[in-house]
């Protein structure tokens, strides 16, 4: 395939299909997929001539007669050919690729989102969801931190002026989802003054505080 020019070139994959070497001149396409096979390292897929004159042809002809003459060679050198055929599902997701670019679009494989759709879950169970340890998460848990100390150095000024006090230990457990971002204490024991943040066990799944109360029914 001696052509002087060839900007892309099918007939070398045609080759190719068939396990046949091609011979061919470096020029466009031809130089991109025809690489000169070397005995040696056993790679690559035909043979190839630089200047565009009777005599590379004709050097580069012997050269494959060479080859011819070796079945091992040869053998090798067909597998190599019929390996270099070109998915024509490539081609053409690179030039839908390229009428995106052109149009100012973002190209998304069709492939990757067939993909994605079957990892995801149809019957989706918010009760089974877990949320990970996110930037939120941790904001908000250091928010609610924040808040209990608060609650705590109120209730120690607090139970100062109170005199004799008992622990008394609150428990909530609930099991709406999402789980509450907080839950506080609130009574009469302080005429309602103060909320009294809980604190959330994840091993037990419930919140609880302990606070030091007059004696009575709470």
């Amino acid at each position: 395939m001696p052509s002087l020019f060839e900007p892309g070139g099918i007939v070398q994959h045609e080759f190719f299909i068939g396990s046949t070497p091609v011979i061919a001149f470096k020029t466009g396409g031809l130089k991109d997929t025809v690489k000169e096979y070397d005995p040696k390292t056993k790679k690559g897929n035909g043979f190839s001539f630089e200047d565009h004159k009777a005599g590379d042809l004709i050097y580069a002809i012997e050269r494959a007669m060479n080859i011819y003459k070796s079945k091992e060679d040869m053998k090798q050198l067909r597998k190599n050919a019929f390996e270099s055929v070109i998915d024509v599902s490539e081609v053409s997701r690179a030039w839908l690729k390229e009428m995106y670019r052109i149009c100012g679009k973002s190209f998304i494989d069709p492939d990757m989102i067939r993909g994605h759709k079957k990892n995801i879950v149809k019957d989706w169970d918010p009760a089974k969801y877990k949320e990970g340890l996110t930037i939120r998460r941790l904001e908000q848990e250091a928010q609610d931190e924040q808040a209990r100390l608060k609650g705590i150095k109120y209730q120690a000024l607090y139970m100062k002026a109170r005199g004799d006090a008992k622990k008394v230990t609150f428990n909530y457990q609930t099991t709406q989802l999402p789980r509450p971002k907080s839950v506080s204490v609130v009574g009469n024991f302080d005429d309602w003054k103060s909320l009294y943040p809980m604190h959330f066990d994840p091993l037990l799944n419930k919140w609880n505080l302990t606070l030091n109360l007059q004696p009575g029914e709470y």
